[in-house]
């Protein structure tokens, strides 16, 4: 294995890349935005085309970040589902705290957005970079049971193993 900030130029390396959360947070609010400045061109601020093009931004954004050095993993509909609902729910709770006609209100949206999209975008990735492991969204792991363990001092730390 080469050394710690070295490049490996021939490919020989079975190790997978590292997931880096920023990317993942940023692609999430850059297309977020996009796609949700759109939607308010068309419709309105606070209007429906203008919610579902949001949240379908934040969802997009997520998954090209999260996926991005992946070229064998397979995306499921489940996964992507659970993104895109999440992704609403932000979107929904930031339309309720936010105000129309606000100064940046639609960046504000869709950082609140993003945070939906890409805290489940990372959560249910194999490779994720926190403790927290959501073995239920890899692929042939169909059935799990979930335990949590509350170790001392440490916050709580939730498993899922296959039975």
């Amino acid at each position: 294995m080469p050394p710690r900030g070295s490049f490996d130029l021939d490919g020989s390396s079975s190790e997978s890349p590292q997931i880096c959360v920023g990317a993942v947070a940023g692609g999430a609010v850059f297309f977020a935005a996009a796609f949700g400045g759109c939607g308010a061109a068309v419709q309105g601020e606070h209007g429906l085309l203008h919610f579902l093009s949001q949240a379908t931004g934040a969802t997009l954004g997520a998954i090209a970040a999260v996926s991005m050095h992946k070229q064998d993993e397979a995306f499921g509909l489940l996964r992507a589902c659970s993104i895109f609902g999440t992704a609403v729910v932000a979107t929904a709770l930031a339309f309720a705290v936010l105000p129309a006609g606000m100064d940046l209100g639609l960046l504000v949206a869709s950082v609140i957005t993003s945070v939906g999209a890409a805290s489940v975008a990372l959560l249910t990735d194999p490779d994720c970079p926190v403790d927290l492991q959501l073995s239920a969204w890899r692929p042939g792991r169909a059935r799990v049971a979930s335990r949590a363990v509350w170790a001392g001092s440490s916050p709580p730390v939730v498993s899922l193993r296959q039975v």
